[in-house]
């Protein structure tokens, strides 16, 4: 149902890195891994990502990332 809880993660950055620059732009890689719940489901979730400074200030970004329950099943 349209804003229902679908689940919770907690979890830390394990991973940082600056990036050499996309057009003058500041740009980093985040690595992260995070436990938690998804649709009443224990899962890990793990992933990296980069975030570039748009010249207004905003962030664009692309990742990639695995979330796997205890049982086995994966969502990438």
């Amino acid at each position: 149902m349209l804003g229902d809880l679908l689940g919770e993660e907690l979890g830390e950055t394990t991973a940082m890195r600056v990036l050499p620059s996309d057009n003058g732009q500041p740009a980093m890689e985040v690595s992260f891994q995070a436990v938690g719940t998804l649709l009443n489901a224990a899962v890990r979730d793990i992933g990296t990502y980069e975030s570039f400074v748009r010249p207004d200030g905003t962030l664009i970004g692309d990742g990639q990332g695995i979330i796997m329950t205890n049982e086995g099943e994966t969502v990438t």
